[in-house]
């Protein structure tokens, strides 16, 4: 909690914070008048002096005000105050792209054809209204409740430039879909937002991304290798891509409509006129996030350590949090501007945990009660009654009291050996929440001394925690051959590791709050850096996978 709940920024009143970044606050607020939810950005005081983050925030606010698409996150509001700068966004609930093939994998080829035909409806939107996106990414694409796709953060985005629809130049993006031309520093038009999306279709069409490897390993692969033909769905649809992927902008469609176009007939043609009957994924959103978990555009934000590129480079160095073996960003996106420092953004962790029961809904108002124009005192007094009912049916069902734990852990080597489980114990103590008649919110303190927010709503629990990110100090290198740890002295490596957990949906106990017992996974993954003599071996671990059954202990 940082006491910002119950803060106004204009007419618009804070539930929560939902995230934070080097730059900026994110917040949850609903318009008192339109009750309308929306996603509050604001810059930290500290940044406000800085003129290029004003300016960007600007430029993203100007570049949303020109937009008005169904497939494009909308803009709101933008406000500059003599002590804050502030934008308000479309709240959407769902989840990212990139956070849905982690939880369930590849697609379907008619769901990964609609995905990017959602996605794309938006960027041929945004060509036509002269804007250039320059990150279209898994984790730009957010998939809302009823499965729509929507392409969101155009904090990169920048106005097309003469004839050629050339962007602004610099290496940015998100390395798995990085155009060739982003990768070397030129400008970025209209054909590099094509290459991005191709780049994308490829990854869902063919369940791994175009080029696998570390971070600046994919850079260079964008640049300089040509991309690898997509088998398994027909000619056309690898033909299409093969073209789109060209290191040549002048050999791709020439924008994201003209893209669009040929994408569906090449669907059609292989998939049948019907494709699009069985593209729906509002199923895999429902089960990646929990009802009720709002997931809203542009809201990752984190830790922000400083990523330098020098000059133009012909190769990045230095890029962390990048994911080594899938290509997605990891709740990361790499800002690397020409001859400056910039930013990897690490997503927070959120743990989901829906429960059925109670299906009650506010949405008519703050106690659940019809409102109108004129209220007779008789009605005021219903309401209270109603909100005071309903603050109190929450504060009796909100998850309270310790669970203990039993957690498996099982470390995951390189060459894909799976070592023994490892068993440990714990306990989570849930406390007294705070409560009113839209929701509680409490705090859960685990047995390590690390704290967790929790949010309730009556029928699901939302546990979030700050983003996990961690970097090991040298370490001894393991032998290959041997498996035995070196002495730091001779040798030395360090990792980085990046955690989350993973959304579960459980059932609600007899007492309509939380189950006796529920289940919850916890995914790290491991990113290495060698020094010294050190080299990437087999045994190195790169995947953490930890399972916590939780059973009500008081």
């Amino acid at each position: 909690m940082d006491g910002m709940d119950g803060a106004t920024f204009g007419r618009y009143v804070v539930s929560g914070k939902v995230g934070e970044g080097s730059l900026g606050v994110v917040y949850r607020a609903r318009h008192q008048e339109l009750e309308r939810d929306a996603a509050v950005k604001v810059l930290r005081p500290a940044v406000r002096s800085n003129p290029a983050a004003v300016a960007g925030m600007v430029a993203e606010a100007a570049t949303l005000a020109r937009l008005d698409h169904p497939n494009i996150v909308a803009l709101y509001d933008f406000v500059q105050e003599p002590q804050r700068t502030w934008l308000a966004e479309q709240w959407i609930e769902g989840a990212p792209l990139d956070a849905i093939l982690d939880q369930h994998g590849r697609l379907t080829p008619e769901q990964a054809l609609g995905v990017a035909a959602g996605a794309l409806a938006g960027l041929a939107h945004a060509h036509d209204s002269g804007v250039v996106h320059r990150d279209v990414s898994a984790s730009n694409v957010l998939a809302e409740m009823a499965g729509t796709s929507m392409l969101v953060d155009f904090g990169l985005a920048s106005p097309v430039e003469g004839e050629s629809g050339s962007g602004s130049s610099g290496v940015v993006g998100t390395p798995a879909y990085l155009s060739p031309e982003a990768a070397s520093g030129r400008p970025v038009g209209k054909p590099g937002d094509v290459y991005s999306a191709a780049a994308l279709t490829y990854h869902l069409l063919a369940g791994s991304p175009v080029f696998d490897g570390s971070a600046w390993e994919m850079v260079a692969a964008h640049r300089d290798r040509p991309a690898p033909v997509l088998r398994d769905h027909g000619p056309r649809l690898a033909g299409l891509l093969e073209r789109s992927l060209a290191k040549d902008p002048a050999v791709r469609p020439p924008d994201a409509g003209a893209f669009l176009a040929e994408l569906e007939e090449a669907a059609a043609e292989r998939y049948g006129a019907g494709w699009r009957a069985r593209a729906s994924i509002a199923g895999l959103v429902a089960s990646t996030v929990s009802l009720g978990a709002g997931v809203v555009a542009g809201a990752a934000g984190g830790a922000a350590p400083t990523v330098v590129a020098e000059g133009l480079p012909q190769t990045v160095t230095a890029v962390t949090q990048a994911a080594v073996t899938t290509g997605r960003r990891v709740g990361t996106k790499t800002l690397i501007a020409a001859g400056a420092t910039a930013a990897v953004v690490v997503a927070g962790v959120v743990a989901g945990l829906t429960l059925t029961g109670n299906e009650d809904d506010d949405s008519t108002g703050a106690g659940g009660a019809p409102t109108s124009s004129e209220p007779t005192a008789s009605e005021e007094e219903q309401r209270e009654e109603a909100r005071a009912e309903k603050e109190e049916q929450l504060e009796t069902s909100a998850p309270s009291g310790e669970y203990a734990s039993v957690w498996t852990t099982i470390n995951v080597q390189r060459d894909g050996t799976r070592q023994d489980p490892v068993r440990f114990r714990g306990s989570w103590t849930f406390q007294a929440p705070d409560c009113t008649a839209s929701g509680c919110r409490g705090t859960v303190r685990s047995d390590n001394d690390s704290s967790l927010e929790a949010r309730w709503n009556g029928r699901t629990l939302v546990v979030s925690a700050s983003s996990n990110v961690e970097r090991s100090a040298k370490a001894g290198c393991i032998d290959p051959e041997t498996g035995e740890v070196s002495p730091v002295p001779e040798a030395a490596a360090r990792w980085t590791r990046t955690s989350r957990y993973t959304p579960a949906v459980i059932t609600a106990g007899p007492d309509g709050g939380m189950p006796r017992r529920f289940t919850l996974k916890f995914t790290s993954t491991f990113t290495w850096e060698v020094f010294g003599t050190c080299e990437k071996g087999p045994r190195d671990i790169v995947r953490q996978e930890s399972t916590g059954v939780f059973t009500r202990s008081s």
